[in-house]
């Protein structure tokens, strides 16, 4: 059997992306974290000092141009998903995060064929409900 990993790079390095999602990825022997965007790194706030080794682009341009990379995680604002996600899809990357948020987001990647191919996690925008007996 053939192990493959993927290569993955996280916009964003903000909370979520420290405290989940990049523990997650380190943890995972299928995916590697490959690069991180952080526009404005600050003195206690550096993607390329906590991380050596791997790739600390400026401009999500830059990253999703890079052909190594295969998974791309949005951990930008929430007002930001949709763009970032459609610009990574657009770019041929697989995508996380890419159909959360409100419904007329939805139907903006219905309208443009957009699928997410990987998901990285199992969470639904809303809570299962369940049937009491």
């Amino acid at each position: 059997m053939t192990s493959t990993r993927f290569n993955v790079g996280i916009i964003g390095y903000g909370l979520s992306a420290k405290i989940f999602h990049i523990p997650f990825v380190t943890h995972v022997p299928e995916l590697a974290l490959y690069a991180i965007v952080q526009r404005t790194p600050g003195p206690d706030n550096d993607a390329e000092q906590d991380h050596p080794g791997v790739k600390v682009y400026r401009s999500v341009d830059d990253l999703v141009t890079d052909e190594k990379l295969d998974v791309v995680i949005v951990t930008a604002a929430p007002d930001q998903h949709f763009s970032l996600a459609k610009q990574a899809l657009e770019a041929g990357k697989h995508g996380e995060r890419c159909l959360f948020g409100r419904i007329d987001r939805r139907r903006k990647h219905a309208e443009l064929k957009i699928v997410p191919q990987l998901s990285l996690r199992s969470r639904s925008p809303r809570p299962a409900r369940r049937r009491m007996n």
